[in-house]
């Protein structure tokens, strides 16, 4: 196993009394800054974007920008991919039920 020079190391108990070596993260144990991606939209930041998503036509290009072109927060970014699937889906399901 190569080791790198920054990484500490610990050993664990195996079956049969063999002992692993397990690489531990220099900053193990210590809080990492959070970006503004990472924290939470508030109920202000959630309601601004539930109206303008309500808006015809742009509701699609935002939807199209925040889920695949914003560096944006990470919870906006995941609600525009699975609003989107589900739109997908029920697109395809109007195709295929009217079409019986």
């Amino acid at each position: 196993m190569t080791t790198i020079p920054d990484q500490r190391h610990s050993s664990e108990e195996l079956p049969g009394n063999r002992r692993a070596r397990v690489a531990i993260a220099p900053n193990a144990g210590f809080a990492q800054p959070v970006g503004r991606a990472d924290l939470p939209l508030s109920v202000g930041d959630w309601l601004i974007t539930l109206i303008v998503l309500a808006v015809p036509i742009l509701n699609i290009v935002l939807y199209l920008y925040w889920a695949f072109f914003s560096n944006g927060n990470k919870g906006r970014v995941n609600f525009c991919r699975a609003s989107l699937i589900l739109m997908l889906v029920g697109l395809f399901l109007v195709i295929v039920l009217s079409s019986l």
